[in-house]
């Protein structure tokens, strides 16, 4: 995953980096560095972003409640 694949995920989940690193708990540093390239983010958190990202994609948030 790329640091601009990671920020196209947070975006699609409504979610900032803090956000991220409060859902995974780990440090904000870890998902920092990931999104400035210094870190590959992990395959399996990767491949779960990828797909919460998609899921979300297809099932937008309910704007109309």
């Amino acid at each position: 995953m790329t640091a601009d694949e990671l920020r196209e995920c947070l975006d699609a989940l409504h979610w900032s980096q803090q956000e991220l690193a409060r859902t995974l708990e780990i440090n904000r540093s870890t998902v920092y560095d990931w999104a400035a390239g210094k870190w590959p983010v992990p395959p399996r958190i990767a491949a779960w972003l990828r797909a919460s990202a998609a899921a979300l994609r297809a099932q937008p948030l309910p704007r109309d409640w």
